[in-house]
Order: structure tokens, then C-alpha cells, then sequence
């Protein structure tokens, strides 16, 4: 495996008993070239922007302008006519009658898997070191907007923030420092004033900021366009997890048992609804009844929870490439670092995860031993 973006094992430790969860700072050039060259990071935009395209909302990317976020963001997205991002930003900013603006891009690491790659490298030092799993998801920003969009804000996450193109600064101020939280008048106050109170970093090309989840913070883009990739990571919550496929698996069992019927639009209406609103509970009581006794509900969670540990977190993460036939002379080797990960299942077989995709196999010792040699990094 490639070092070429670890950091050393005394830099975790130090930073994990210093830094993790305490106080922001700048990691001025760790590494002897910047996590992605602007041109990978575009191609990998515009590739978010055809899947956007095609599939809508499953792709979570936006679109601002000065006078806010778009409702429409497809028509300002990139396309195949846009060969740089500076090409495009050309032609988005003609389009817009010379406005600012700014793009966000949720889930980025799934649209480049060498990118991926490089995210968990960066990441794996850090997870040696602390005591959870944490969910990690890559956000990019990118436009030539004067401050983030969202203004001064706290995100329940702590993240580490690359600038891959233009010069970036990052006002910090400790929780405390607006003690009604969002409701706090000062939050939408003279930034003039607020400035002076600030711990400012400001990075360039190559650098690192790292701020913990308690810290309010906006961004600001120290002149020209700017494109930046932040890595927000949060402690993984089990029960979270249950709860969100408990929610999908009575939706399902609802869904399938009654008729959607209408929006109840008159006080007699809603006298009558009772009867449905009865019906539905029993339905979403009766489901979980059943996922209490559902064998295969508890095994689908316990396959994601192994698809979220070979994925190092990340959610979401790139696609599985297209099955391959492979030669008769063909050698194939697995990562120690990365393992294949596996759980006995039903019907003696085993589901194995690798990179985030979970797959299942026969339970014969033959393939368990092939695993085994995978993930030595022998060569087979």
C-alpha cells in the first residue's frame, strides 16, 4: 500500500491527546503534494453533476448564489462542455450576470474512488488512536463566493479541511462565545466586530485545517476561486442505525398494506381519519412485532455494520467496479491494512464486506482459507 499520504504514528498519538476534540489548528503541508489536483477534483464534480442528471436527489449537491441557494441547481451544474474548472467557473459566472457563487457537494468521496483511497489513507493513523468508529463523510466546496453560505454555524462533527486550489480562512470561535447557541442575535451581527474575537487560520494549497465539533466557524475565500474538501467525521451511533432500517422496514410493511388515500381537508375529514390513523399504528406495531422476530432484518444490519468497518466510515463510498473474468495466469492480492471482513449467516454461508460492498459466499473452509491469504497480502 502507498504511504504517500500517512502521517506518522507519534503525529496521532500527539495529536489525539493535544488536538482531537480541543483546539483548531493548521497542519502546514503534511504531505510532498496536495490530496488532489483541481483537475481530479473537477472531473470528479462533473461526474456528480451527469449522475444528478440522471438520478435527482440521490445526489446531494448544491447550488448558491448571492442571493441564496438555487431550488433548480442542474442548470448551473458542470457538463461536458466545461473541460476545467476554471472553464466552467467562466461560464456559470456569464450565466449568473457576474454573481458570485458557490457549489456544495455532499458524499464526494463517492464519485472518485482513488480520492476514497486517499481519504482513508490520510484517515487510518487517526483511527488507530481513538476509542470509536466514526462515520466520515467528504463535503467539497468550490466557487468564488466571499463567505460560506451557511454563515456562522456549529456542525455536530470534527473536521479536517484540504484546500486544493486558492487560499482559504477560517474564523473560529469557541461554544461558549455565543451562549444562546443558534438563537444567539449576535450570530447574525457585524462580522467586523465579531472577526476581532476569532481564531483565524488561514491555509493554502496543501495545507490542513483541523477544528473540533464544538467550534462555530465560516469560511472565507481569500480572493479568486477556491476549492476545498473537508472531511467531517462523527462517532457512529448503533442505535441510530437500527432505527433508520426499523424505519424503512415498517414504511415497506405499511406501504404495501394500505391504500396512501387523501389528505384529510375538512374538520368531518379529519373526525374520519381516526380510523385510518388507528389502522396505520396497528400496521407499524405489528411491523416491529415482526422485525423483533425477523432473522433476516437482524442480519441485514449486522452486514451494514460490516460494510460501514471495511469501509473505514465512510459514507457513502465509491460503486464496486463490474464483475471480471479472470485469466488462468491471473494473481490477485488483498491489503492487510484493509482487510476482507466476514459473519457467519444463514444457510452456512458467510458475508463478506470489502471496501463498503458486502457479498456472500458458501461457508466452505476452503474459501475461508482463501480469505485468509487475501488479507496476509500474499500474492494467489
Amino acid at each position: 500500500m502507498s504511504a504517500e499520504f500517512v502521517l506518522p504514528s507519534d503525529f496521532w498519538s500527539h495529536f489525539v491527546a493535544h488536538r482531537w476534540g480541543k483546539i483548531p489548528f493548521v497542519i502546514k503541508k503534511p504531505f510532498a503534494k496536495s490530496l488532489a489536483t483541481a483537475q481530479e477534483v473537477f472531473l470528479a464534480i462533473r461526474h456528480a453533476a451527469d449522475q444528478f442528471r440522471a438520478s435527482g436527489s440521490s445526489v446531494r449537491i448544491r447550488f448558491y448564489m448571492e442571493d441564496g441557494f438555487s431550488l433548480q441547481p442542474e442548470p448551473y451544474l458542470p457538463d461536458s462542455t466545461d473541460h476545467s474548472a476554471e472553464a466552467y467557473a467562466a461560464r456559470v459566472t456569464g450565466k449568473i450576470s457576474g454573481q458570485c457563487f458557490g457549489l456544495i457537494l455532499n458524499g464526494f468521496q463517492a464519485y472518485d474512488a482513488e480520492l476514497w483511497r486517499r481519504v482513508r489513507e490520510f484517515l487510518r493513523g487517526l483511527l488507530t488512536e481513538i476509542s470509536f468508529q466514526p462515520m466520515v463523510e467528504g463535503v467539497l466546496f468550490f466557487g468564488n463566493y466571499d463567505k460560506t453560505p451557511r454563515g456562522i454555524h456549529k456542525d455536530p462533527v470534527d473536521i479536517f479541511l484540504f484546500v486544493i486550489e486558492g487560499r482559504k480562512k477560517m474564523f473560529l470561535w469557541p461554544e461558549k462565545f455565543f451562549e444562546e447557541g443558534d438563537h444567539d442575535a449576535r450570530l447574525h451581527s457585524d462580522f467586523a466586530v465579531l472577526r476581532r474575537d476569532a481564531v483565524i487560520l488561514e491555509e493554502e494549497p496543501g495545507d490542513v485545517i483541523y477544528w473540533p465539533s464544538s467550534y462555530w466557524h465560516v469560511g472565507e475565500s481569500v480572493g479568486g476561486l477556491s476549492l476545498s474538501l473537508s472531511l467531517a467525521l462523527k462517532p457512529l451511533q448503533p442505535s441510530n442505525e437500527i432505527l433508520d432500517h426499523l424505519k424503512q422496514y415498517i414504511e415497506e410493511f405499511v406501504n404495501a398494506s394500505l391504500d396512501e388515500g387523501n389528505f384529510p381537508t375538512t374538520p368531518k375529514q379529519l373526525e374520519e381519519s381516526a380510523e385510518m390513523i388507528s389502522k396505520v399504528t396497528k400496521l407499524a406495531l405489528k411491523a416491529l412485532q415482526k422485525a423483533s422476530r425477523d432473522s433476516d432484518f437482524a442480519e441485514a444490519i449486522r452486514v451494514s455494520w460490516l460494510d460501514r468497518l471495511t469501509a473505514s466510515g465512510s459514507d457513502p463510498v465509491p460503486p464496486p467496479l463490474p464483475l471480471k473474468v479472470l485469466a488462468d495466469d491471473a494473481f490477485v492480492q488483498g491489503s492487510p491494512e484493509y482487510p476482507i471482513l466476514w459473519i457467519p449467516v444463514a444457510d452456512h454461508h458467510v458475508a463478506c464486506s470489502a471496501n463498503g460492498h458486502a457479498f456472500t459466499v458458501p461457508a466452505d473452509p476452503k474459501i475461508i482459507e482463501l480469505l485468509e491469504r487475501l488479507n496476509s497480502g500474499e500474492t494467489v
